[in-house]
């Protein structure tokens, strides 16, 4: 090992010539726990690349890992991580021997250790004016509430891709591209929002802003653009509303990431070629709402049922089985009977009167109890 490729954290132009055989001691102890790789041209005083060991109780529960780090170090003093260029992301392979995730001892999991990829985001990240950009400092972390947090936060470690001491494997972004060995367009694996814009101007997000899951074709996360925007992209999944009012007390909020969970639907939508990625252009192919109602771009499909019908004489009479059906939406399709013998007879031609109230109209004398056919369109 020489000064001038690996070190402790110290400057990379100290020599270790002629270093009292204590100090040496001390430095190799702590060599043991952290060091940097150092790039022939540095000369600041942390490498973007470093090694970390450490052990300490969290959550109750005592751990051990070791990091690799790039743009970033872990600073034992202050036993804080930090970002070497404040600017750029920095990212954190985390293994750990010991304890289990940060949050997990809460609801009872203490041995669950994996091996992860996390990322902090730089003030890069974030749009000039954002509070989130200026909050962005050196410590890869935030206080909340007295606390210090580090994991799960804007300003701490975030997820990349974790896998788990049960094989089980989670990523932090939108889900996962497939290259199909060349073939071209790709698909995705996706969670996410809609991303894309509006065709009408200055038109609010949560007008048309909505959360989904699913296949994407020819489609990137957020459906906003396509890897071929002159061929046709499609999702295939379920589509939700975003609850925008998921803030402390029911607050609105224009940024909410939370599906509503409510008036879900399965869809197959679709971008036609050459067509803009703007909303009003994915259009539903087919749906299935959360209701079992199905629509396609051709029309609603109706699925008929028989309800029973009162006989008086040779006429019948049916009120409306429910809110859904009205005189401008219902049809007849049929009937189906016994008469006096306890023959079963179906009836297809009928003349019926539809009021806002339910259908009435004549089966001639055939028929001792009837059941109609419903249909909507």
């Amino acid at each position: 090992m020489t000064d001038k490729l690996f070190t402790p954290n110290m400057p990379a132009t100290q020599s270790t010539t002629d270093v009292p055989e204590s100090l040496k001691k001390v430095v190799a102890s702590a060599a043991r726990e952290l060091f940097s790789i150092f790039p022939r041209d540095f000369l600041g005083d942390h490498s973007p690349y470093n090694f970390a060991t450490i052990t300490g109780v969290r959550e109750g529960i005592e751990y051990s890992e070791m990091w690799v780090l790039v743009n970033a170090y872990y600073d034992p003093d202050s036993q804080r991580f930090k970002r070497v260029n404040v600017e750029n992301f920095s990212f954190g392979w985390q293994w750990m021997g010991g304890g289990t995730y940060p949050g997990e001892a809460s609801f009872g999991d203490t041995i669950n250790q994996g091996m992860n990829l996390w990322k902090a985001n730089g003030k890069k990240a974030y749009a000039v004016g954002d509070p989130i950009r200026d909050a962005t400092e050196e410590d890869i972390g935030v206080m909340v509430d007295g606390e210090w947090k580090v994991y799960g936060m804007m300003q701490g470690w975030m997820n990349a891709f974790m896998v788990d001491s049960y094989g089980g494997m989670t990523i932090g972004g939108n889900g996962f591209e497939v290259d199909g060995a060349g073939t071209f367009p790709y698909i995705r694996l996706s969670l996410g929002k809609f991303s894309g814009k509006s065709d009408v101007i200055g038109k609010p997000y949560d007008d048309y802003g909505f959360a989904y899951m699913g296949f994407l074709w020819n489609a990137y996360h957020g459906l906003f653009d396509s890897d071929q925007k002159l061929s046709n992209s499609f999702l295939f999944g379920m589509q939700s509303p975003i609850n925008f009012y998921d803030g402390e007390g029911g607050v609105f909020n224009p940024t909410s990431n939370r599906a509503s969970m409510d008036d879900v639907k399965l869809v197959w939508k679709k971008r036609t070629a050459g067509e803009p990625h703007t909303v009003e252009h994915w259009h539903n192919v087919f749906e299935v709402s959360d209701d079992g109602t199905i629509n396609t771009l051709q029309g609603k499909v109706s699925i008929p049922k028989m309800y029973p019908a009162t006989i008086t004489g040779t006429d019948f009479n049916i009120t409306y089985p429910d809110a859904s059906f009205t005189k401008n939406n219902t049809v007849v399709l049929g009937v189906i009977g016994f008469t006096a013998d306890g023959t079963k007879k179906q009836q297809a031609n009928l003349n019926v009167i539809f009021t806002d109230f339910g259908m009435y109209g004549s089966l001639g004398n055939e028929f001792v109890s009837a059941s109609l056919l419903l249909g909507k369109y």
